[in-house]
């Protein structure tokens, strides 16, 4: 749910350019996160009154675990869920064919969420410094990039990279093609925004109203921003 409201609510900052003018009003707090976020979690929300989620159940729903049991079963139209999830659905052996969209919530078409899932560092101090220094050197090698990028079932950050051979995420790829894309945690924003909308969606699903949860994401904005 979070990862739907982030992308539709920021889609057209994206598509503006506004990346660093939005965001920099977040950060300073000229702007509120509620501002951008209302649009998105009032579709979830709409989710979840139409029963499109089944609320009680998501709240004890473990993530990329249950959801998937859950969705193997064929007892649910669609899971909202990210794409590298596919390779798990695939092994699960459902006894339909399956594929992952992208989000059909704009009014000309769909978009992705994406975001740099796979981070490597080495500790400055630690004791196997070189042979973590080496390893990250092999493993960020254009063509072990490729393959890790393909069997995750994610794209590649590498440019010119070709896109994965999954054949579950082939529907992602003209989207990801056309820059029709959303970062879905960006550096440009100091704000958590991944947890503040996580929560969001619980109190959603808890049956909280909308505007509370807005006004709740926004204080714990604020305290962010505060000096401690």
């Amino acid at each position: 749910m979070k990862t739907l409201a982030i992308g539709q609510s920021f889609y057209s900052t994206y598509r503006e350019n506004r990346e660093a003018e939005v965001f920099g009003e977040l950060n300073s707090g000229t702007a509120q996160l509620s501002q951008y976020l209302d649009s998105g979690f009032a579709l979830a929300e709409e989710f979840l009154e139409k029963r499109y989620i089944d609320a009680e159940k998501a709240l004890q729903t473990k993530k990329t675990s249950d959801d998937l049991e859950e969705f193997v079963k064929g007892e649910s139209p669609f899971m909202l869920t990210g794409a590298w999830a596919a390779g798990r659905v695939k092994e699960m052996q459902p006894d339909f064919d399956f594929e992952v969209a992208p989000y059909p919530v704009l009014q000309d078409g769909a978009l992705v969420v994406i975001n740099a899932d796979t981070r490597l560092g080495v500790n400055a101090a630690s004791e196997h410094k070189e042979a973590a220094v080496k390893f990250v050197e092999y493993f960020t090698r254009a063509e072990n990039i490729r393959k890790f990028a393909d069997q995750q079932a994610s794209f590649s950050p590498l440019e010119g990279g070709a896109p994965s051979t999954v054949a579950e995420i082939q529907p992602l790829i003209p989207c990801y093609e056309a820059d029709r894309t959303v970062i879905g945690s960006d550096e440009l924003l100091d704000l958590p925004i991944w947890n503040l909308t996580a929560e969001v969606s619980r109190q959603l699903l808890s049956g909280q109203p909308l505007e509370k949860a807005m006004a709740w994401m926004d204080e714990q904005a604020a305290e962010e921003r505060s000096p401690s």
